[in-house]
């Protein structure tokens, strides 16, 4: 699956991003871009390549209602969003809560909360070998 880079601009909660190819959304379609600024409301859009607004939510195969939390979306934080073929799909959350599967088992996208936690957890490592 390919992921496309943009540039992104508009504002925190009408975000526009100019990717380099000419595209045709279509269900499963990735982007990742630096926001400008962290959203505040709970419905922002994104208008890719001046294709039409759409709205972003949170999770993948999640519920429409899965509205954003405020601080989802940080500036310069890298943002990933997946088209689910009516709106995006934020696959990074930060402010935590949501991990997703991006192709296999290892390679996944966290919140910073949730890679904190992990990267936090204690390990005990045997001091004899038996």
């Amino acid at each position: 699956m390919t992921l496309k880079y943009g540039t992104a601009g508009g504002t925190a909660q009408a975000i526009t991003l100019a990717v380099s190819a000419s595209i045709t959304l279509s269900a499963g379609m990735r982007f990742t871009f630096k926001p400008i600024a962290n959203n505040t409301a709970t419905n922002p859009t994104i208008n890719i390549n001046n294709l039409g607004a759409k709205t972003i939510l949170r999770g993948i195969n999640a519920a429409a209602s899965d509205a954003l939390i405020a601080n989802d979306i940080v500036q310069n934080i890298d943002a990933i969003l997946e088209y689910d073929g009516t709106n995006f799909r934020l696959l990074n959350p930060q402010t935590g809560g949501i991990v997703q599967t991006l192709g296999t088992d290892t390679d996944k996208v966290m919140s910073q909360k949730a890679a904190t936690a992990e990267l936090n957890t204690t390990v005990d490592i045997p001091t004899t070998i038996d």
